[in-house]
């Protein structure tokens, strides 16, 4: 997957957590930081402590919204495939 294609899956993710429910607002704000940080990495893909941070980070959010957001669960999949075929 290309810087491209990674960015716009990031657009749809961004789209997807709009749908949350208002009692997601937490999991909303953790999704939106999540997004700004893979942004980041995307822009400064020399920043290996801020990668090593997003590694752990990454994998406990899925398993948070794995049986509750099956859709953004999904997206943040094939976004975390995308990261690691890129290196990142």
């Amino acid at each position: 997957m290309s810087k491209e294609d990674l960015q716009r899956t990031l657009d749809e993710l961004r789209t997807e957590i709009l749908h949350l429910h208002i009692a997601d607002a937490p999991t909303k704000r953790r999704v939106t930081k999540l997004i700004g940080a893979l942004e980041h990495q995307l822009a400064h893909p020399e920043d290996t402590d801020h990668r090593a941070t997003l590694s752990l980070e990454l994998p406990g959010l899925v398993e948070h919204l794995e049986a509750e957001h099956p859709r953004v669960t999904e997206i943040l999949n094939r976004v975390s495939e995308a990261l690691s075929g890129m290196g990142i």
